[in-house]
């Protein structure tokens, strides 16, 4: 992140939901290792996935065929189809018992959403052409009592936040912000189309969206605390 970024960044932190506690846990998280196996593992099953054509997509595979695409020996740990099997379900895919040669065993099946989608990368970091976009961020706001996510982009978050709160019956609070040197509200917007709510910058709070926002978490405390030091 640039500078400025950051320091737009850090006068919104202190005013926010977005605070240093959150940081200190995130980062801790994050030097644990478990996040980064973790979000290492979706990416590269998602890459997978999404390389091939909806013709080539298997429509039953199992653990051990994720095992091989994630360069893990066989037989799979326990530990390794416990993850494994809670990676698949997070992106999406359906659990479905089998029978055959004699005994029964569960493999996975895609939805028709994942089996015939095509998915959009958002290539974080890449040149933003607009120098004014460059001090713009893109916002992530929920009600404290869940539901969907707002989306939206200002060169003002806390002022957009107090304005979109005599709309809510429940008290907003900011997620987390993305630069425009980081990524755009289209790119965002793009990548997460196919959980828009129609005809609103609303998004249904899927795993995913919350995933990607665990990561930007990330990203922006190791960002500051960079800065910092």
């Amino acid at each position: 992140m640039v500078e400025k970024d950051l320091q737009e960044i850090s006068k919104i932190i202190a005013n926010s939901d977005i605070n240093d506690s959150t940081c200190v846990e995130m980062k801790e998280f994050e030097i644990s290792g478990f996040f980064k196996k973790r979000l290492m593992w979706e990416k590269s099953v998602r890459s997978w996935w999404f390389a091939m054509s909806s013709e080539e997509r298997p429509k039953v595979f199992t653990k051990e065929d994720v095992g091989v695409v994630l360069g893990l020996s066989a037989p799979l740990s326990l530990a390794a189809q416990t993850s494994i099997g809670r990676l698949l379900l997070r992106i999406g895919f359906r659990k479905k018992r089998m029978t055959g040669g004699g005994r029964r065993s569960w493999v996975h099946e895609p939805t028709d959403v994942l089996l015939y989608r095509t998915e959009t990368p958002l290539v974080l970091g890449a040149p933003i052409p607009s120098h004014e976009g460059r001090f713009r961020l893109v916002y992530f706001i929920k009600s404290v009592r869940g539901g969907p996510i707002n989306i939206g982009s200002s060169s003002n978050v806390l002022h957009q936040l107090k304005r979109m709160q005599p709309g809510s019956p429940f008290r907003l609070r900011l997620l987390v912000v993305i630069p425009f040197s980081v990524a755009t509200e289209d790119q965002v917007f793009e990548k997460f189309a196919h959980l828009r709510i129609p005809d609103s910058s609303w998004f249904h709070p899927e795993q995913e969206l919350l995933d990607f926002l665990d990561e930007r978490i990330i990203e922006l405390c190791l960002s500051r605390a960079s800065d910092d030091q």
